[in-house]
């Protein structure tokens, strides 16, 4: 039930994760936006050819370019004698964070009930209709790990299931989320949950489906 690193999808951890990778929504977008790009062609991308597809500024674009080679998520290469943007340290960034976590989860899954878990995988599965990557198997660890128990995970995937024409693990954690502002808002009248980090999130994945290139139709 594992993915592999060729499997990984490097965009959903950049936003997922992309607080624990120390980075904020303008350096993410930042490298979304060169990713859009640099799938085209590999070229030597620059402030003012971003500035026509964001909301930034081009000196603060700049900026935030230098912010990132400081960080090393950019570096500038050499490709065909022409000197280009290269996103690789991005990569390398992403797969030794998706490493440590799988490290992380192996430690910390021994202390939790082998059948408990192997029955949410196994609805999960049925209702998905194909098995679990890895991405999938972190984020339910996450709800077991945080305290929530069997029963309401699989109210909320039996949930999903009936509003949705499509199961995934994402639909079911929105649903959780849910639950929780709710009961937390029942009990002390208001919720200490933070949505805002959510929202940034959804936001983020919007502007990263949008089709930054003009031949993409």
């Amino acid at each position: 039930m594992m993915a592999t690193i060729q499997e990984l999808d490097y965009r959903y951890i950049l936003i997922d994760r992309y607080k624990y990778l120390g980075l904020n929504e303008n350096e993410v977008m930042i490298i979304l936006s060169i990713d859009n790009i640099l799938r085209h062609d590999a070229i030597l991308v620059t402030a003012d050819t971003l500035a026509l597809k964001m909301s930034l500024g081009e000196k603060e674009i700049d900026q935030l370019i230098v912010e990132l080679i400081d960080k090393g998520f950019i570096e500038y290469a050499t490709k065909n004698d022409q000197m280009v943007t290269s996103l690789e340290p991005t990569f390398k960034k992403i797969e030794a964070f998706y490493t440590a976590s799988i490290e992380d989860r192996r430690k910390s899954e021994h202390s939790l009930n082998e059948e408990q878990k192997e029955n949410i995988f196994t609805a999960f599965e049925t209702a998905i209709g194909s098995s679990l990557t890895r991405l999938d198997i972190d984020k339910i660890m996450e709800w077991i790990q945080s305290g929530i128990d069997d029963q309401s995970i699989l109210s909320a995937l039996e949930e999903c299931a009936m509003r949705n024409k499509k199961v995934t693990v994402r639909l079911v954690d929105k649903i959780l989320l849910k639950r929780l502002i709710h009961n937390d808002r029942e009990k002390e009248g208001y919720s200490t949950i933070d949505e805002r980090h959510k929202n940034d999130i959804g936001k983020a994945i919007d502007i990263a489906s949008y089709h930054w290139t003009d031949d993409e139709k």
